[in-house]
Formats: C-alpha cells, structure tokens, sequence
C-alpha cells in the first residue's frame, strides 16, 4: 500500500498470486486507512496476480464498494487494474453491459486510462 499525498491517490499493488482471505484483509487495512485520511481516490492493480474467483469480486462489489461508501462518503473513485486476460476473461463472462452496470449507486466503466481516476465526472463516481 502506498498513498501518494500529492495526488490524493491510494495505490495498492499485488505484485504476486494473493489468497482470498490475505487480499481482503489487505484492502481491509486500506479501507480503515483511507478512512483516517479521508483518502477517496484508489487505484487497486491487479494485473500481477491470478483471476479473481467470483466469490472475490462478490466480495469486492457486494462488501468492500458499499463499506467504502458509508465509512467516506460519496465521490468515491476505485480503479481496478487487471492483466489482459483477466479482463477479457470477465468480459466473457459477463459481457460489455455486465462490466458496466453493478446497481443504482455503482457506475462501473472500463477504459484504459489513468485520467479518469485524478479527473472523474460526477456521472462517473459512486
């Protein structure tokens, strides 16, 4: 985990295969992190480690993003990076409409930049 003040962005980087429960305890630390330094901007890179199980995004989507939202609040902004073939093989599964849509308080997009996450539109953040 590292926060880069002047950004405003907390970086968090998986840089081999993570256990289930090892992750989510990580994001957990980073979550109460954020909360303290009132920490909205995230970028979770993923592209080193194996495909998410659907149990693990369940988690992601159904746990951390709504915890996200009641310990800070609105405008939150969660970039999630993931290697090739784990994104192609989430859009297999669930198609270009399934990765953009997760409920009425989520907008979930997917794009290749970084622009985005420092510079997101209010339609954008959840």
């Amino acid at each position: 985990m590292k926060y880069v003040s002047k950004d405003g962005l907390l970086e968090l980087k998986y840089n081999q295969v993570c256990p289930s429960e090892e992750l989510k305890a990580e994001l957990l630390t980073a979550l109460m992190y954020a909360y303290d330094k009132s920490i909205k901007h995230w970028l979770l890179d993923l592209t080193q480690t194996n495909a998410l199980e659907d149990s693990e995004e369940a988690w992601l989507y159904g746990f951390l993003v709504p915890e996200m939202m009641m310990r800070l609040g609105s405008d939150n902004y969660l970039a999630i990076v993931l290697s090739e073939s784990c994104f192609t093989d989430l859009l297999h599964r669930l198609g270009e409409s399934g990765l953009r849509s997760y409920n009425s308080f989520v907008s979930i997009n997917f794009f290749v930049s970084i622009d985005w996450l420092m510079h997101g539109s209010e339609t954008d953040c959840y």
